[in-house]
């Protein structure tokens, strides 16, 4: 199974989506007066950062149900990938019981009688 890249999505992404599909638009207005501008006018420090607000892309690509349909629709996509979980998970139990196993094995060997030269 090919793995994609997860993508990372900012909140402000997320919003303007949202608020696209509701038909509102955001507008801001630049004055070059300073003053009149309110919060908008202020000074940053120099080599500030803002830090993102990293938003997972399961928000956007499962929104919140809203009806029946919506409510199948997830739980044929869980059922699909639980049953594909449950595989998985049954390989890396087998993997981790092997890995026990040597584990065993290898204390045995490196706890045995040592034979003097």
């Amino acid at each position: 199974r090919m793995e994609r890249p997860r993508r990372i999505v900012f909140q402000d992404e997320v919003e303007k989506l949202r608020d696209n599909k509701r038909g509102v638009t955001n507008t801001i207005h630049f004055s070059d007066k300073g003053s009149e501008t309110g919060a908008l006018n202020y000074s940053v420090p120099i080599g500030h950062r803002p830090k993102p607000h990293v938003v997972p892309d399961y928000v956007l690509k499962y929104p919140g149900i809203r009806n029946a349909e919506e409510r199948e629709n997830y739980k044929a996509v869980f059922n699909d990938q639980y049953a594909e979980y449950k595989e998985l998970y049954g390989e890396v139990k087998t993997a981790l019981l092997k890995f026990k196993e040597l584990d065993n094995m290898m204390n045995k060997l490196t706890s045995g009688p040592q034979s003097s030269k």
